[in-house]
């Protein structure tokens, strides 16, 4: 291995590591408050180990400048945050969906506790 490219090799998996582990924070089964967060922390670089060699091809080079890459890992994070909050909408709606078709059929009587929303709601909508 050639040393200087261990910079531009830490700078991908950096940049993997900041798009998974902000996405990690939202995502419906690993950002419930009761996964710790190092076990997120786990998760998160686990699968950037993992997808690190898939995706080394397609990263951008290493920005010269230190505002440029606080810019590019900055934009990583974000849309990290968007994947995982898109996935939590996404639950969140056939949660709702649940909740509604269980009041109208008359199951809505019928409450369990249901952690992912910290609160009571029917049981077939959880």
């Amino acid at each position: 291995m050639q040393l200087e490219l261990v910079p531009a090799q830490i700078f991908g998996f950096f940049l993997v590591f900041s798009r998974v582990g902000s996405m990690t924070i939202l995502m419906p089964a690993f950002g419930e408050v009761s996964v710790p967060p190092w076990v997120r922390l786990g998760i998160a670089f686990s699968l950037t180990a993992v997808l690190y060699p898939l995706v080394k091809d397609l990263l951008p080079v290493m920005p010269t400048t230190p505002f440029a890459i606080v810019a590019v890992v900055g934009a990583e994070a974000l849309t990290g945050l968007f994947i995982g909050g898109i996935a939590r909408l996404l639950l969140m709606a056939l949660h709702l969906g649940g909740l509604v078709i269980a009041f109208q059929t008359g199951l809505g009587f019928a409450q369990g506790f249901d952690p992912s929303q910290r609160s009571q709601s029917a049981l077939v909508g959880t």
